[in-house]
Formats: C-alpha cells, sequence, structure tokens
C-alpha cells in the first residue's frame, strides 16, 4: 500500500531514491532523539521545580507535534496509525491537566523569586 492508493514499488526501482528515503529516515530518527533529550531535561529540572515555561512548552510542542504527525498522516492515507496518535495526544492532555493546578496557579512572584534565588548564589 503506497501514498493514497498508490503501488509503492517505484523505491524499489530507483536506488538512489531508496537511498535517500533511508537517509531521510535516520535523520528524522536522530532529530527525535536529540529533541527527547532536551524535553528529558526540561522534565528532570523545570518541570519538576513547577516552573510554568516548562508546562507551556509541553502544551505547545506536543500539540504541534502531534498534531503535525495527525494531519500528515491524514493526508497520506495512513489511517492506522492516527488512532494511536490521538490517543497519545489526549494522554498528553490529560497530563498536563492534572499538573495544570500545580504548576499554573502559582503566582508569578513566587517563579520570579526562586529565579533570582538561583542566580544570586
Amino acid at each position: 500500500m503506497g501514498i493514497k492508493g498508490g503501488k509503492g514499488d517505484g523505491i524499489s526501482a530507483s536506488p538512489k531514491t531508496a537511498e535517500y528515503i533511508s537517509l531521510l529516515g535516520r535523520m528524522f530518527g536522530a532529530h527525535m532523539i536529540a529533541i527527547a533529550v532536551l524535553l528529558i531535561a526540561i522534565t528532570l529540572k523545570s518541570f519538576r521545580r513547577g516552573e510554568s515555561w516548562s508546562w507551556h512548552t509541553f502544551l505547545i510542542g506536543n500539540t504541534l507535534g502531534w498534531g503535525s504527525a495527525i494531519a500528515f498522516d491524514l493526508t497520506v492515507g495512513e489511517m492506522s496509525i492516527v488512532g494511536i496518535e490521538i490517543v497519545m495526544i489526549l494522554l498528553v492532555y490529560i497530563a498536563l491537566g492534572i499538573s495544570a493546578r500545580d504548576i499554573l496557579g502559582k503566582k508569578p512572584l513566587e517563579d520570579n523569586l526562586k529565579l533570582c534565588c538561583l542566580f544570586c548564589r
């Protein structure tokens, strides 16, 4: 099954195309690993401290990331994975909703004082 019902055998006819798609896949994987490392760092430091910018970063980043994946898969007709992506974005929203009161309920002054104390040490 190819894109939008195509046969998909055009890749095997062109070794350069297959090589390019393989490179594209490897580069995509490398980018995903780099992004994952940054998100883990944000989670371990800022999100645990309850800094509101990290909550907003997760909200915007996940909305753009999962939303674009859903849009792409709908465009190319890959319906088998769209359901999984929708479940994943809903899980992210539930997790952010659970943490929203604790993180966003803080007064901005508390965040500013913590930031000032970090730089004053």
